[in-house]
C-alpha cells in the first residue's frame, strides 16, 4: 500500500487517527466553503450564459433588458468572487463585464438603445 504521509517525524504527528485537524475559513480549506464558491460561480457563469445562449438562439435580443440584467448580475458575481479569491485577470474581465452591462442598462433606462454587436 502505498504510504501518502512523509517518514519524517513532524509530518507524522498529522497522521494521528481521530487527530481534529482545524483551519480558518478564510484559507478556503473547509468542504462547505469551498463547495459554496463553486456553487455561486456556478450561478453567475449559468446567468451569463444562458443570456448569451439565448441571444444565440434568437430567443432573446441583446438590447433586451433581461439580457442586460442577467449579465450585469452574473459578471458581478463573478467579479466580486475574482476579487474576493485575489484573480486580478478574471476580476478585470467580469468587472469591465459588469460595468459595459450597467452602462448599457443606464443607457436604455435614459431612452437610448444598446448598440449589438454585428
Amino acid at each position: 500500500m502505498l504510504d501518502l504521509v512523509p517518514s519524517f517525524p513532524a509530518a507524522q504527528q498529522w497522521d494521528v487517527p481521530g487527530r481534529d485537524v482545524r483551519r480558518t475559513g478564510s484559507a478556503k480549506t473547509t468542504q462547505w466553503g469551498l463547495e459554496m464558491d463553486q456553487i455561486i460561480q456556478i450561478i453567475g457563469a449559468l446567468l451569463i450564459l444562458s443570456g448569451f445562449a439565448g441571444s444565440q438562439f434568437g430567443y432573446l435580443d441583446q438590447r433586451s433588458w433581461t439580457y442586460l440584467i442577467v449579465n450585469a448580475l452574473g459578471s458581478a458575481i463573478l467579479a466580486f468572487l475574482g476579487w474576493h479569491e485575489r484573480q486580478w485577470g478574471f476580476f478585470l474581465l467580469e468587472f469591465v463585464w459588469a460595468l459595459v452591462s450597467l452602462w448599457s442598462m443606464y443607457g436604455k433606462w435614459r431612452g437610448r438603445e444598446p448598440r449589438i454587436a454585428h
